[in-house]
């Protein structure tokens, strides 16, 4: 049980590497594709050509999906497998315990 909470920590950890990662190389390429467009559009305004609008970076560049996140919740539905695994066991035992417990205090004479 220990090694799924591990993995599941790795696992979400990772993920948000992943997200802070993805989300700082998108913000890279799009502004390194925004100023490549100024640029362009500088030299299209000296020679007396229409400007590329600014719309058109949106249309051509998409951020990268997210990744997925079925690991975590396939990790996290095992640690829950095993917690109710443990809980069940648990409450058996403790249930005997406490009944054999109760039975040896009755059958023990008082002293006086």
């Amino acid at each position: 049980m220990f090694e799924q909470g591990d993995s599941h920590l790795g696992e979400k950890l990772n993920f948000v590497y992943k997200v802070k990662f993805m989300s700082s190389g998108h913000q890279l390429v799009f502004c390194l594709l925004f100023s490549q467009q100024q640029v362009e559009n500088q030299a299209r305004l000296a020679r007396g050509d229409q400007p590329v609008p600014e719309d058109d970076i949106h249309k051509n560049y998409k951020p990268p999906p997210p990744p997925s996140r079925l690991d975590s919740l396939l990790l996290a539905g095992q640690i829950n497998c095993y917690a109710d695994q443990i809980t069940e066991f648990a409450t058996q035992s403790f249930g005997k315990l406490f009944m054999a417990d109760s039975l040896q205090t009755e059958s023990k004479p008082k002293p006086t």
